[in-house]
């Protein structure tokens, strides 16, 4: 996935600052985001989270590492994102329902 399709639109939580999610044809999904409150938000850096089939957040795969990713620039977001578009759809780890 290239950055450029992604579709940022203002944070829905009232932080200010944008969001991009999206689900990929394997199942998984994505949040990127830029807030003050985010990774490396306020240096304009952007802040990825894995979203799990079920739609909420997943941390026990190879790109979240355990948390939410932080201070990505975009080229960093965009290869991120190719990761999780290319686990393949017979994968699940631990905590996925």
């Amino acid at each position: 996935m290239r950055v450029t399709e992604l579709e940022f639109k203002a944070h829905p939580a009232g932080m200010g600052g944008i969001q991009a999610t999206g689900k990929f044809e394997n199942g998984w999904g994505y949040s990127v985001i830029q807030t003050e409150f985010s990774y490396g938000g306020p240096e304009g850096k952007y802040e990825l989270a894995v979203l799990g089939k079920n739609g909420s957040l997943h941390y026990r795969n190879p790109v979240a590492r355990g948390d939410v990713r932080g201070h990505l620039n975009l080229r960093e977001v965009e290869e991120l994102l190719n990761e999780i578009e290319n686990f393949g759809e017979e994968v699940k780890w631990d905590d996925e329902e």
